[in-house]
């Protein structure tokens, strides 16, 4: 059974909201192109940083897997012996507005609650790779830069952030929905129009774990016909670790084969998570979910507590976003999930300009 604790999101309109909504998309795209105009008539220039900037970014609202790609993609230039550093606007972090160093790549050094949730997972995750978040983020990645020496930036849900130059760009789409529902916001989960994925030099196809067997990127022309300069790369998510949140301890994901868990997530996917979590053989007794980048308070921790009581379950299991701020009594687990991007070493090349 799930438990329901979200907000309502464009994903899920009903059809009759969806018309008296469609003025307020054609004004918010009339907005932005009036925004935007400045840009592309070379008035408003965007400002530079020192060294390569990728974006990591994507269409619409909701959960492609932009985090676990700029993890993917910042490992791979550790493995080449490159010194990645990751800039993130920090969504729901109370220094978001003024900006912060979340790690300096030897240690995290805000909680989830200064920094954002994705942004202190990915400080965890990638040991040797300093963090920063900003709303501003041209003037906390000149900080950055300047005081780490990165060999890239990679910008983390960089695609809206119109102020700041990048070298390459990665935009995510959905398997079974690339374009989301084709709509603009409110009426649709569009941050901007279908066009804008022209302006991509790759593209990850990801939820391919959901789309059946792999096959190759003729079976996405709709994408290829939209970016026919970009090269597209297929991805899906899969269960790397499980790990105790107490104690620290790595156990392989056959760890939670048939033990009785309440799966608990504030994604903007829940029902992705849960079927990863069932499909390494968890009893899931009961699945609480939460509004996407839900801070947790005090009432909803004790409602998680409460659900672990009443099902008789043997521990929570969580997403490595929820974990940096779900400090529970019970037994936690965390799923360390990758995002596996066939021929990744392809992409790193057009991140690096080879």
């Amino acid at each position: 059974m799930a438990r329901e604790h979200r907000t309502p999101d464009t994903h899920h309109l009903p059809p009759w909201l969806v018309p008296p909504l469609l003025p307020l998309s054609w004004l918010y795209g009339l907005g932005l192109k009036a925004y935007l105009l400045p840009y592309e008539l070379g008035i408003r220039r965007r400002h530079r940083l020192s060294c390569r900037v990728v974006s990591v970014g994507n269409l619409t609202f909701g959960g492609t897997g932009k985090s676990p790609a700029v993890r993917a993609i910042c490992e791979k230039l550790l493995e080449r012996g490159l010194r990645p550093a990751v800039l993130s606007r920090g969504h729901g972090g109370r220094l978001c507005k003024v900006g912060a160093i979340v790690s300096d790549g030897a240690k995290r050094k805000l909680e989830a609650a200064d920094c954002g949730d994705e942004p202190a997972a990915l400080a965890d995750a990638l040991p040797g790779t300093p963090v920063a978040i900003g709303k501003r983020r041209d003037r906390i990645g000149k900080v950055l830069v300047d005081r780490f020496r990165p060999d890239v930036v990679v910008l983390d849900d960089g695609m809206q952030y119109w102020q700041l130059h990048r070298d390459v760009e990665i935009v995510l789409v959905d398997a079974r929905r690339p374009f989301g529902t084709g709509r603009l916001l409110p009426a649709g989960d569009l941050r901007e129009p279908i066009r804008g994925v022209g302006r991509a030099d790759a593209i990850v196809v990801t939820g391919m774990e959901d789309a059946g067997d792999w096959g190759p990127a003729r079976r996405f022309p709709d994408i290829v016909a939209r970016a026919p300069q970009a090269e597209v790369f297929l991805a899906r998510r899969s269960p790397r670790a499980v790990v105790d949140l107490q104690t620290g301890e790595r156990l392989p994901p056959a760890a939670l084969a048939r033990m009785p868990v309440v799966a608990v997530s504030g994604i903007a996917n829940p029902a992705s998570f849960e079927a990863m979590v069932a499909g390494l053989g968890a009893e899931i007794k009961e699945a609480v979910r939460f509004g996407d980048h839900c801070p947790y308070s005090k009432g909803q921790l004790d409602a998680v507590e409460e659900a672990l009581r009443a099902a008789g379950a043997h521990a929570v299991v969580t997403t490595a976003k929820d974990a940096a701020k779900l400090h529970l009594a019970g037994k936690t687990y965390v799923l360390d999930v990758d995002l596996e991007i066939e021929n990744i070493d392809r992409l790193v090349d057009i991140v690096v300009g080879i």
